[in-house]
């Protein structure tokens, strides 16, 4: 496996046809093979087929999901794309060097509609954000010359690493098992009264993109439920205590 395996093409609710071709025609032309897509639109593929010339196979073998927590279980780091730039995103050239530099991971890259791109809701589920400096007078682009431009420049970057050796021998968590650790962190830290006093709803989302930094394994997805459960039950005895005076 290397990082051209390791990277997934997410489009998340498409609304062109002919643009899921077009996407895999520029997906391919770069390397890339792994196409996901949330919520299709409806409709005979046949566009989607004529666009994509050569890159057919890439649809043949298309993912289809309802959900982009679905779309991303079994990945281990979500990266959203978006041109609100008052989010910080980082450079398509700095998410390269990322990926670069932990070839290990899982990568899912997401891509909004054509029309409106990404919510606010949906990037919060996101490790990372990235953008293409595009000009402030007209920064919408066509969904397939975005996938065009990241995948350029993951390609630029990947390529003088492709035998660059796996430094981390210990299988990294999923999306889904960091999905299930926050769940049951917002859970505990709402038992014990830690939520009432900072903002819940920005939290999480705060948390996510820690896990992104530290490069979570499985085993310590598994210490830090651990750690949780021991906070349950503790907590539960306290209640417990507190009831029966």
């Amino acid at each position: 496996m290397d990082l051209f395996t390791n990277t997934y093409i997410i489009l998340v609710r498409p609304e062109k046809i002919r643009n899921i071709g077009q996407t895999a025609r520029a997906m391919k032309n770069f390397g890339f093979t792994n196409m996901r897509i949330v919520s299709p639109p409806a409709g005979n593929m046949r566009e989607a087929y004529e666009n994509a010339v050569d890159a057919k196979d890439i649809l043949d073998k298309r993912e289809i999901f309802s959900t982009i927590k679905d779309a991303a279980s079994d990945l281990n780091l979500i990266i959203g794309t978006t041109s609100r730039h008052q989010m910080q995103p980082l450079a398509p050239w700095e998410i390269s060097d990322f990926m670069v530099s932990n070839p290990e991971m899982k990568y899912g890259i997401i891509f909004g509609t054509e029309f409106r791109g990404l919510s606010n809701e949906e990037l919060d589920l996101c490790h990372k954000v990235v953008s293409i400096p595009t000009s402030e007078l007209y920064p919408s682009m066509n969904l397939s010359h975005s996938v065009c431009l990241i995948c350029y420049e993951l390609r630029k970057a990947f390529m003088p690493d492709q035998n660059q050796r796996f430094i981390n021998n210990e299988p990294l968590a999923s999306v889904s098992e960091i999905e299930n650790l926050l769940e049951h962190s917002r859970k505990t830290l709402g038992d014990i009264g830690f939520l009432k006093d900072s903002a819940p709803g920005h939290l999480i989302p705060i948390l996510r993109r820690l896990s992104a930094n530290v490069y979570l394994t499985s085993k310590d997805i598994r210490i830090l439920r651990g750690i949780l459960r021991q906070i349950d039950w503790i907590y539960s005895k306290t209640v417990e205590k507190r009831e029966s005076r």
